[in-house]
C-alpha cells in the first residue's frame, strides 16, 4: 500500500474511532518472543481479542509470526478501509466481537457476525 493509502487508511480509522468510540493506536509494534518487532498499521483495542486486533494493510512476508501466541487477533485489510463507511466498519467490528469492559460496550455493537440474520 502506498504511503498516501496508509495515511488515508489511518485517517479513516481515526474518523471511525471518533464516530464509533474506538480506541486505536496507529503505527503499533508487536515484539515477538524471539525479540523480533513487527510493525502493524494500527492496533484496535477491545475487538478481536482481549489485547485487540493488530491491523495490517500489507500481507506479512516470511514465516508466520504467530501473533495469537501473543494474544492478538490479526487482520489484513485492503483499500476498502481507506475511506470511512460506517456500515462496513460496524459490520467488521461486530464480526470481530467486542472484548472490552462490558460497561463501555458501544451501543451500536450487536455481536452479529457477517451474514448472520437478526
Amino acid at each position: 500500500m502506498s504511503d498516501q493509502k496508509q495515511i488515508d487508511f489511518i485517517n479513516a480509522w481515526t474518523t471511525a474511532s471518533k464516530d464509533l468510540g474506538l480506541v486505536i493506536r496507529p503505527s503499533f509494534n508487536i515484539t515477538l518472543d524471539n525479540g523480533q518487532r513487527i510493525h502493524c498499521t494500527l492496533l484496535l483495542e477491545n475487538f478481536g481479542s482481549k489485547l485487540g486486533t493488530a491491523i495490517f494493510t500489507d500481507i506479512i512476508q516470511g514465516p508466520d509470526p504467530n501473533f495469537s501466541s501473543k494474544g492478538y487477533y490479526v487482520s489484513t485489510l485492503g483499500d476498502g478501509y481507506s475511506v470511512y463507511h460506517r456500515d462496513l466498519f460496524v459490520d467488521t467490528l461486530n464480526d470481530w466481537v467486542y472484548f472490552g469492559d462490558p460497561k463501555l460496550k458501544p451501543n451500536w455493537f450487536t455481536g452479529h457476525y457477517w451474514g448472520q440474520k437478526n
